[in-house]
């Protein structure tokens, strides 16, 4: 379980899965969770990739084992968050790595390979949007979310309006609340915060990458 410490910067966790045949030199696949998540999210990814990749999960800013100890309304930013991920790249070594992220962590993800293109080989992203518009984010947002009741309503009324279908595994629902209510409920807020006002249009024709959308 690594973790990147850095003077005046919060420190960062991620977690390292390699079943790769030890004598190659297998890439590392950077998977970045989207908003108000952690690492732990890409659980079933893990099995199938780790055995080609080293699979790297990052936790970002404030959330899973990263710190919190940062200013949540001036410091939990965009380029925070891309500078975040370079930092892990060098913490691991690698000249450059594929990148994944899912939502909020491919909007990171594209601004990454935008600003930082020695860095990202292929770039996937998964649901993730480029600019959420105002109509969208009265429903998407959280901002004023302080109490554990009013946190629960909001997943539960997410998950029935974008995340599961009407299908999904209970057992799945019960899961993702729980690990949901894990991070601190204002650091997920400053995170929805920064997800509803970003826009990475500007980034795009910055980024050299081959791109899976």
């Amino acid at each position: 379980m690594p973790f990147v410490k850095r003077t005046g910067r919060p420190t960062l966790h991620y977690a390292i899965d390699d079943y790769t045949d030890p004598w190659k030199n297998a890439p590392y696949i950077v998977l970045q969770h989207g908003n108000g998540r952690s690492g732990r999210f890409w659980y079933s990814w893990v099995p199938y990739l780790s055995r080609f990749y080293r699979v790297v999960r990052p936790d970002m800013r404030g959330l899973g084992e990263s710190s919190a100890e940062f200013d949540l309304k001036t410091e939990f930013t965009l380029e925070n968050c891309v500078e975040d991920l370079a930092a892990i790249i060098e913490d691991l070594g690698a000249q450059s790595v594929h990148g994944c992220g899912e939502s909020a962590g491919g909007i990171a993800g594209g601004a990454l390979a935008a600003l930082h293109p020695r860095l990202v080989r292929p770039l996937t992203l998964v649901t993730t949007p480029v600019h959420i518009g105002a109509a969208k984010r009265a429903t998407y947002g959280m901002s004023g979310v302080s109490e554990a009741t009013d946190r629960a309503a909001y997943i539960e009324a997410t998950n029935r309006s974008m995340r599961f279908p009407p299908t999904a595994d209970p057992g799945l629902l019960d899961w993702y609340t729980r690990e949901f209510q894990k991070n601190r409920s204002d650091v997920q807020a400053a995170m929805t915060g920064l997800v509803t006002q970003a826009n990475v249009r500007g980034y795009l024709e910055r980024i050299n990458s081959p791109v899976l959308g």
